[in-house]
């Protein structure tokens, strides 16, 4: 997964650690970036809470913190249009957490920024037409 993704009408850049809806952008904390980018690294899938607790949070899968809750619910905040509701940043009951929806931010090709329509009449460029 790209360091640029799309998560409905969320720009996600955690390169800049940074999520853009429209022109307003929200920084995003370490922890927040780096819970990110280790869910977008398996988008869809299903990653447990012990697995999140020890990987980014460097905590011991058994340990008593509810770090990881707390880092999704003000990642909701920043990413979901209706936080109460989530769409990308979902809980998978008594497992852990996903993130659904995510689309890599593809630039256009540089042929498709530039496409121009070509003229039916050649004389339009100031040759003359092959009748005469």
């Amino acid at each position: 997964m790209t360091a640029r993704f799309w998560l409905g009408t969320c720009l996600v850049d955690l390169d800049r650690n940074e999520v853009r809806r429209g022109p307003e952008a929200q920084r995003l904390t370490a922890r927040e970036a780096d819970l990110l980018r280790f869910l977008a690294a398996s988008p869809g899938a299903d990653v447990p809470r012990t697995t999140l607790m020890r990987d980014v949070f460097g905590y011991h899968p058994d340990a008593n913190s509810r770090a990881v809750d707390f880092t999704v619910h003000r990642l909701r905040r920043k990413l979901e249009a209706d936080p109460g509701r989530p769409a990308h940043l979902v809980s998978s009951v008594g497992h852990g957490y996903r993130l659904d929806g995510c689309v890599p931010d593809v630039p256009a090709p540089l042929e498709a920024t530039r496409a121009v329509e070509r003229p039916a009449d050649p004389t339009l460029f100031g040759r003359a037409s092959p009748s005469g």
